[in-house]
C-alpha cells in the first residue's frame, strides 16, 4: 500500500483520558471501520495483510478504511 494513501494520526480523547491512534488507509470510496482484535492496535489490520488484500479497492478510490487502538473502557 502506498504511503500517500495511509495517514496516521494521534488524538487524545477525553473520555477515555488517554491517547488514541486512529489509521486511514484510502482518500475516496466507501467508507468501511475496522476494529482490532482484543489487545490490537490501529496497525493490526495492515500487519496481517488486510490493507494489501483490499489494496485494489483502497488505490482505486472504491473504498477506504479505517481502524484505531483498542478502547479501555475499564
Amino acid at each position: 500500500m502506498s504511503d500517500e494513501l495511509r495517514v496516521r494520526e494521534r488524538w487524545f480523547s477525553e473520555r477515555l483520558q488517554t491517547h488514541v491512534t486512529v489509521v486511514r488507509w484510502g482518500v475516496l470510496g466507501v467508507p468501511v471501520l475496522v476494529f482490532p482484535s482484543a489487545g490490537g492496535d490501529a496497525e493490526e489490520i495492515e500487519r496481517h495483510g488486510l490493507v494489501n488484500a483490499c489494496g485494489p479497492l483502497l488505490g482505486g478510490q472504491r473504498g477506504r478504511a479505517g481502524d484505531g487502538d483498542e478502547g479501555r473502557l475499564g
